[in-house]
């Protein structure tokens, strides 16, 4: 599929989705953009991302999390161009603090990549960390590839929170 289809319908979903987000305090609804970098990669990918967020009301500070991570713009590594996406699952923690606050996060990701032409998928642990400021996140997510040939993915991103 089209990536700029993709990233359209990403846009669009969060957009319509936003009001019942926001009527919901329990549930987060974000969509941002970011660089992606696999490890000894010569440039980063330009990536669109959402993520839907349910926190959990009986255990304060804790929630789950979900996350789809689309390459908008190929990187490259060794001279060969990359795309592809993620799919994560994860739990959370959050700090109660009022304006500035900290997340904490563990979990799964399915990540499916192309390097000029040749497909290469896996399910990997990940863990992340974020800043939280008002209804904006910036995110670092690093999932370990266990993958002799390649080795980490990071996704830096700033995202709005709906």
């Amino acid at each position: 599929m089209n990536k700029q289809l993709i990233a359209g319908l990403l846009l669009a979903g969060s957009l319509i989705a936003a009001p019942a987000a926001k009527a919901l305090p329990l549930i987060d609804i974000g969509v941002g953009i970011g660089a992606l970098t696999l490890e000894d990669d010569d440039s980063a990918a330009i990536a669109g991302t959402a993520s839907v967020g349910v926190n959990i009301p009986f255990i304060p500070l804790v929630g789950v999390e979900g996350q789809l991570t689309q390459t908008l713009q190929d990187g490259e590594i060794g001279g060969f161009d990359y795309s592809g996406n993620q799919l994560g699952a994860f739990a959370t923690i959050t700090t109660p603090t009022p304006f500035l606050k900290v997340r904490g996060k563990l979990g799964m990701v399915r990540s499916d990549f192309s390097f000029n032409g040749f497909s290469n998928d896996s399910t990997d642990f990940a863990i992340g960390a974020a800043a939280l400021f008002g209804d904006w996140r910036v995110e670092w997510t690093r999932t370990m590839a266990d993958d002799e040939d390649g080795g980490d993915i990071d996704f830096i991103s700033l995202s709005y929170v709906f």
